[in-house]
């Protein structure tokens, strides 16, 4: 059963208990809750006690915590030393606190059998519209929603908050059942208003809002009541159309945020694999390959590019990379080509993209240009889109080590040979494929040819495979 909540906000205490006992007198409906601010609730607590103590009512806590998880953690530890707990549904957070801090209030939760209350993981606020998320969060707010609800999943918080445009949205890419609280549903549109992403009830209802949150609709109405129950009778009406198909972008977002990388590049048509008759495929090691895939693809799309920085910036900081907190001592050096949009990004994530550098090749020659940092006793993040054969990097750590500096780790999107780690180095991957088949010809340089057997006489080859949709299909069954 759907809840409707009911905020309390700017109401003095005596209007706050007429409003109340009226509704409670009128209606008989469970789900009905009453929310306060936090401010409203410290002033409130003794006196609730003896407000409500003979009503029975319940209260939605919403403070929008954006705090240390110690502070949040101790609030609960306040809440539950309270009578007033036991009255409590729901409780606020910001989403953006982050994983962490959200797994240890979802612990300490468990820790204080505070099982009553939801905690509810608030996404971007509904009185930003995307321009200013863009500023924010440097995404528009459909993708901000998204990232700070993936965000909140991870941390297995009970439900999250966002507007009512994007419950169905959050709901296919990541699962029907995940329950949606929406808040500043309005009757009716108005011109001027400062929620920008808003809806009236049954808007919300029809986009499978799961719980709504009304105010000023119901508190600055002449006849609160009549509201409340017009609300009510509108949420009680069955939907007739089924939940909706995922459009075609969301299918994609779906498989971003599944963090399963081989569904996301077979996807979006990345990973080539040689249907029989095929032509083997020419990588830039000069080997030769029954797989191959098309990094120009992948990179088309931004989203993809960040998560691939952030990707491996969690897993460079579990690595223990960075020994000191001085990021500005690091330098990301990327390779040629493709790889220079993965460095950037991946610097742009440390929040060190002053500090990213790129070599270009001079015929055989690899060198650094065009540049004006100083490097000097700087440390070292090698940055590669594909590692096959492991030649690029190889010259670029030899290029780093005749300078003096020190390489700290060696990073991919796509690590194809399998290593763990490059002379020694940390090798820090997106994704490792099954074991793709590699071959050598006469073409091949001898470091490059290890112990892999020779291609098969009259082998077709070729440069790039075709970019065709039957034998696109055919190659990732």
């Amino acid at each position: 059963m759907k809840n409707l909540i009911i905020a309390l906000d700017n109401m003095d205490k005596q209007k706050a208990k007429n409003f109340v006992s009226n509704i409670s007198n009128s209606l008989n409906f469970e789900n009905i809750v009453y929310k306060v601010n936090d401010l409203l609730a410290l002033i409130w607590f003794e006196w609730l006690q003896s407000l409500f103590n003979d009503v029975n009512v319940f209260f939605m806590l919403d403070p929008k915590y954006h705090d240390i998880s110690n502070t949040i953690i101790n609030y609960l530890k306040q809440l539950k030393n309270s009578w007033f707990y036991k009255k409590v549904k729901f409780l606020t957070i910001h989403a953006s606190n982050w994983e962490d801090a959200l797994k240890k209030l979802m612990q300490a939760k468990k820790d204080l059998w505070l099982d009553n209350i939801k905690i509810l993981a608030i996404t971007a606020l509904t009185s930003l519209n995307s321009w200013d998320t863009i500023k924010i969060y440097e995404t528009n707010s459909k993708d901000t929603v998204l990232k700070l609800a993936w965000i909140a999943k991870k941390a297995w918080v009970d439900w999250v908050v966002c507007s009512a445009e994007e419950s169905a949205m959050i709901k296919q890419v990541f699962w029907e059942d995940f329950i949606t609280m929406t808040p500043w549903i309005r009757l009716q549109k108005i011109k001027w208003d400062d929620q920008q992403r808003v809806k009236t009830p049954r808007e919300a209802i029809a986009n499978w809002s799961d719980n709504l949150v009304i105010w000023r609709p119901i508190i600055g109405n002449e006849n609160p009541l009549e509201v409340v129950k017009k609300i009510l009778e509108e949420m009680k009406i069955p939907l007739s159309k089924p939940f909706p198909p995922r459009e075609k972008g969301l299918i994609l977002q779906q498989k971003l945020y599944s963090d399963n990388w081989e569904e996301v590049l077979k996807y979006i048509w990345v990973i080539y694999l040689r249907p029989k008759n095929w032509k083997y495929c020419k990588l830039a090691s000069w080997l030769y390959s029954n797989a191959y895939v098309n990094i120009a693809i992948l990179e088309r799309y931004p989203r993809i590019l960040q998560k691939i920085a952030f990707d491996l910036r969690e897993k460079l900081v579990k690595k223990n990379v960075f020994l000191e907190e001085n990021l500005e001592d690091y330098v990301i050096l990327g390779a040629q080509m493709w790889s220079v949009r993965i460095s950037s990004h991946l610097a742009l994530a440390l929040w060190i993209y002053w500090n990213s550098v790129y070599t270009e090749k001079d015929w055989d020659n690899m060198k650094l240009k065009r540049h004006d940092i100083d490097l000097k006793w700087k440390k070292v993040i090698l940055s590669e889109d594909i590692i096959s054969a492991g030649s690029t990097i190889k010259k670029m750590k030899k290029l780093v080590e005749e300078k003096g500096w020190e390489v700290v780790a060696v990073t991919c999107f796509w690590n194809r040979n399998g290593w763990e780690s490059f002379d020694w180095v940390p090798l820090i991957y997106c994704y490792k494929p099954p074991v793709f088949e590699l071959y050598y010809d006469e073409d091949t340089p001898l470091e490059n040819r290890k112990n892999y057997p020779k291609l098969p006489e009259n082998a077709k080859v070729s440069i790039k495979p075709k970019n065709e949709w039957k034998d696109l299909v055919e190659s990732m069954r």
